[in-house]
């Protein structure tokens, strides 16, 4: 809990100074997100997040990055951060992960539009999410999105493991 705390404040801080540069940015939130990785004490989900920092596309991400390009957008990542924090500190563990799937999927969604635009192509017409905010994470549309990505990760799990 203080670890983690300590990396919102650090975002804190780093927000209460306006815009930052996105890599600075996401660096800094990547600091919450290893707190909360590293704290569950969950090795597999150490190992795979190692790996889909270091050797996937996500890394490329991390080098030009497709996220967090302006103010308002590093604002809502704060807020998402903020509800994130205070569903943990409550103990409200459906509560973190339904606020944690959204932000991730508003992650995916603002990756998936930037690399878009800078291919030159329109964005989905209909992303996988719209989601404006961490209030919108209790959305009917939310839980059913949420539902159809759990089911295609277990097809997928259950694809991997009769290989």
């Amino acid at each position: 809990l203080v670890r983690r705390g300590e990396r919102v404040d650090r975002l804190e801080r780093v927000g209460a100074r306006g815009f930052s540069p996105p890599l600075e940015f996401a660096t800094t939130l990547g600091g919450f997100t290893a707190a909360i990785v590293v704290g569950s004490g969950n090795h597999y989900v150490r190992s795979q997040m190692s790996v889909i920092l270091n050797r996937s596309v996500w890394r490329a991400m991390w080098e030009h990055p497709c996220d967090h390009l302006t103010i308002e957008r590093q604002r809502e990542v704060l807020d998402s951060v903020r509800a994130i924090q205070a569903a943990l500190t409550a103990g409200d563990a459906d509560g973190a992960e339904r606020e944690l799937r959204a932000f991730h999927q508003r992650h995916a969604d603002a990756v998936i539009t930037e690399l878009a635009r800078q291919r030159g192509e329109r964005p989905p017409a209909s992303p996988p999410l719209v989601c404006p905010g961490p209030a919108a994470a209790d959305s009917d549309r939310l839980e059913a999105r949420l539902t159809r990505v759990e089911a295609e990760l277990d097809a997928l799990r259950r694809q991997a493991a009769d290989a």
